[in-house]
């Protein structure tokens, strides 16, 4: 399901939303930093107000742009890299259900599915949570299933066929 092509999407992303983060604390400061030298050139009293506002303000709007807009492409580029390179945990069973609902886990919309490990019982089902920026597997409730997760975040999944050779019907 996720590629390198994925994760250097994510990281430009990342890099970018950082960038634009930082345009307003380093104009902040900049205009701060001025203000300053020319109060002190100056022997202003009142200069150095400014330049404690324009240092707040750059700061608050660095911080409320990083927390709002850059750290979720962070959280997703740190996803996106423990799905390719993370410990992996493969599960057989057999799909039961795939939510149509949105959730969040780890900061990431995701899908919450069930699969059921074999005897049908509640206590054999195990919850798992899909990418909601991948598309949905064309598998249908009951389809044998193999799942590859990290914790309970789906890396991949496909239709369960004989040994490894059941890798050929991967879902993308």
């Amino acid at each position: 399901m996720y590629t390198r092509e994925d994760e250097d999407q994510a990281r430009r992303l990342w890099k970018k939303r950082l960038g634009l983060a930082l345009v307003p604390m380093i104009v902040g400061l900049a205009a701060g930093i001025t203000l300053f030298v020319v109060g002190q050139m100056r022997r202003s009293d009142t200069l150095w107000m400014a330049t404690a506002a324009l240092t707040v303000l750059g700061g608050g709007a660095f911080l409320f742009l990083f927390g709002v807009w850059a750290k979720p492409a962070l959280d997703y580029l740190r996803h996106v890299e423990r799905m390719l390179y993370g410990r992996k945990r493969e599960t057989v069973g057999v799909l039961t259900r795939f939510s149509p609902e949105l959730c969040e886990r780890d900061g990431l919309w995701c899908h919450a599915m069930m699969v059921n490990l074999g005897s049908g019982e509640e206590e054999d089902d195990r919850l798992f949570y899909y990418d909601d920026e991948k598309p949905a597997p064309q598998l249908p409730i009951g389809t044998r299933v193999r799942v590859e997760s990290n914790d309970k975040m789906v890396s991949g999944i496909w239709q369960a066929g004989g040994g490894r050779a059941g890798r050929a019907a991967r879902v993308p």
